[in-house]
């Protein structure tokens, strides 16, 4: 597919607008707690996704939708106790229904196209203890920008197909990319001019 990716450095890009973007501070409850949420301070977790709880370690997956009818989707940190650690693959794919998803801190795995072919979901809004975007993880979504944080080591084959993305922040490093990571994206991309790690050779035809 032809890359049509265009880079330009964030001259002037300030912490606030980063923390402002990344929803740094927003708290994601427990979604078993009917009291969870604190007006203006915590958002309310979402009722019903479909979970399953790890074979060997103690915490659980989200696995899907499930019965859940929010299209704004607030992931919980923990479920009947225990902290939500990861996002299966394919969990939120072909979810028609759904426009946004909060991740909290507490997810650090998620799997590939976990939200492909999602032609509703305009905003989701990264854990920031993830460290990798998997194979296909926004392909064929709708959303038009995300802000990746600093944990955030490899995005390769990550943004395949999403022509409405138009603005990307990185927050720490540059990630290793791939010949697919922006495949089909007219994107401005925002990182800090000043980490050496954004050298020349990561920026060339966009491949890491």
């Amino acid at each position: 597919m032809k890359k049509v990716f265009s880079l330009i450095l964030a001259l002037t890009l300030c912490l606030s607008l980063c923390l402002g973007l990344c929803g740094c501070g927003d708290d994601v409850k427990d979604g078993t707690d009917d009291n969870a949420s604190n007006p203006g301070t915590t958002l309310k977790a979402s009722q019903g996704l479909a979970m399953e709880k790890h074979e060997t370690e103690p915490y659980y997956i989200v696995t899907g939708l499930g019965t859940c009818t929010d299209s704004t989707v607030v992931i919980p940190d923990t479920y009947e106790g225990l902290p939500v650690k990861e996002i299966s693959r394919g969990a939120f794919a072909r979810c028609t229904s759904v426009s946004e998803i909060i991740m909290p801190d507490s997810v650090t795995v998620v799997g590939e196209f976990a939200f492909e072919n999602n032609d509703q979901l305009v905003s989701v809004r990264l854990s920031n203890n993830l460290t990798v975007l998997g194979a296909g993880m926004f392909d064929d979504s709708a959303i038009t920008s995300i802000t990746v944080p600093s944990s955030v080591i490899s995005a390769k084959d990550a943004f395949g197909n999403c022509t409405s993305l138009r603005s990307i922040v990185f927050l720490g490093d540059a990630p290793a990319f791939s010949k697919r990571s922006f495949d089909d994206v007219v994107a401005t991309v925002y990182y800090d001019k000043d980490n050496p790690t954004w050298t020349s050779e990561v920026k060339q035809d966009y491949k890491g």
